[in-house]
């Protein structure tokens, strides 16, 4: 899938542009303005670089499944050491977030 892996380039360039500017959008929660008073610590706030930072993953993810499948792509992962430690990482971050 040639269109997969052209959108996840697409999708990488923009988040590395829109890493300069700060474009977000604020979520809006009713329960926080009963008084009016808005604080920037207790909203929610989605920056454009991070929707292009998802987009760029789930394209380049689907490029990479499609092309080696889910056996290939496991084995290619682990291959290296240096991959596998990075893998670790990453999931570790991935933990702490949601944790």
């Amino acid at each position: 899938m040639l269109r997969n892996k052209l959108l996840s380039n697409i999708f990488a360039h923009l988040f590395v542009f829109f890493l300069l500017f700060k474009v977000d959008a604020l979520l809006v929660n009713k329960e926080i303005y009963t008084s009016g008073f808005f604080n920037p610590f207790v909203n929610h706030f989605v920056y454009l670089s991070d929707v292009c930072f998802v987009l760029m993953l789930l394209f380049f993810g689907l490029h990479t499944l499609f092309n080696t499948g889910v056996g290939g792509v496991v084995r290619k992962v682990f291959k290296e050491r240096f991959t596998f430690f990075l893998s670790g990482f990453l999931l570790a971050i991935l933990l702490s977030v949601f944790i």
